[in-house]
Parts: C-alpha cells; sequence; structure tokens
C-alpha cells in the first residue's frame, strides 16, 4: 500500500506540474490536523508564471489510486498566502476523509474568511473551468481522480446554491462576470 500511495503522490504531482507549469512548494499541515488526515497528505503551492497571473494551491494525497470518489481539490488565489490556503484545503480535506466524500457541486464551509477580510467564506466544488477536463480526470493506472476547483463563495450564494441549484448560481457567476481571485468581491446574487 505504501508503494502504491508514494507512485500516486509522484504522478499527481507530475499531473499538476504538467498543467501549472512550475515546480511547487510543499506546505504541512500542523501535526494535530496532519493525524486527522491521510498519511503524506500536503499542499502544493505553484506560483505564478509565464502563463497564469495567480497563485494555485493543490491537496496531494488527499485520496489514493483505486478508492471509490476518488478526489484532489485545488483553489486559485491571487497572492501567496500559503497559511490561509493550507488552512482551507485542510478543512476541505478533513470533511472529505472523515464526514461525507465530496463531489461536484458540493459546499463547503471555511469556518474563517477565505483570505483576510475576504467576503468569501464558503466554497464551491465546481468542474476546473480554467484548466480543463485534462485536468480533471487524473487516471495514470486506469482508476480515476478527480481533480476539483473549490471557488470561494459568499454566504448569499451558498444560500442561493440551496434554493436554486448550483447551475444557476454558475449561470449568475457567467452573466456577471465575477473576478474568482477577488477576496473582496461583492455577491453575485
Amino acid at each position: 500500500m505504501e508503494v502504491r500511495r508514494e507512485k500516486y503522490l509522484l504522478q499527481l504531482l507530475e499531473h499538476y506540474r504538467h498543467f501549472w507549469e512550475s515546480v511547487p512548494n510543499i506546505k504541512q499541515a500542523a501535526r494535530e490536523v496532519a493525524a486527522q488526515l491521510p498519511p503524506n497528505f500536503c499542499v502544493l503551492e505553484f506560483a505564478p508564471n509565464e502563463h497564469r497571473s495567480m497563485w494555485t494551491y493543490a491537496t496531494c494525497g488527499l485520496s489514493c489510486e483505486g478508492e471509490p470518489r476518488a478526489l484532489e481539490i485545488h483553489i486559485h488565489a491571487p497572492e501567496a498566502s500559503s497559511e490561509e490556503h493550507l488552512a482551507i484545503l485542510c478543512v476541505a480535506a478533513h470533511y472529505h476523509y472523515n464526514v461525507l466524500r465530496l463531489g461536484p457541486e458540493h459546499r463547503v464551509h471555511f469556518g474563517r474568511n477565505w483570505m483576510t477580510e475576504s467576503t468569501c467564506t464558503q466554497g464551491l466544488l465546481s468542474l476546473p473551468y480554467l484548466d480543463g477536463p485534462d485536468l480533471e480526470w487524473f487516471a495514470p493506472n486506469g482508476s480515476p481522480t478527480r481533480c476539483l476547483w473549490l471557488i470561494p463563495i459568499t454566504e448569499a450564494e451558498a444560500h442561493f446554491a440551496r434554493h436554486y441549484g448550483v447551475p444557476q448560481l454558475e449561470q449568475a457567476f457567467e452573466q456577471s462576470g465575477f473576478n474568482y481571485l477577488d477576496p473582496m468581491r461583492a455577491s453575485v446574487v
């Protein structure tokens, strides 16, 4: 199992590097948090480069090859703030690993603001529209893991999604031209 997991982690790292074209920094959860997450779980921090102007933080090792509903999660940010994004991805990872297997259209309450003074306190698991289905489906040995985008949303947007559905919220995002990198953005609903 350990060899299979290490191989999975290395293959996932290469999968991410292919899309985000940089060598990431590895961020570890605090010991007490890590004890409640899968072995060798970490968050990878991808800096902007000549093709991308944003930071990307991605779980590595939330799942393992062959697990049912295997999932990895990433979030984009306008600036480096690894502690904030590590904490948010650990919350989502803990929920997925210990409480309920997450998937597209699930919402995750951050338990804090996305970034300091941000209007966004929750996240919506969405398809990785910026990178497409080749990032979304990671299946090095035929056993798929889904890589989903955690979009920070406001309380009003989460309420709207609960009552009217996620497709309607995503339509509101598209119609408003919302800036998913703006931590101070106004709600689109």
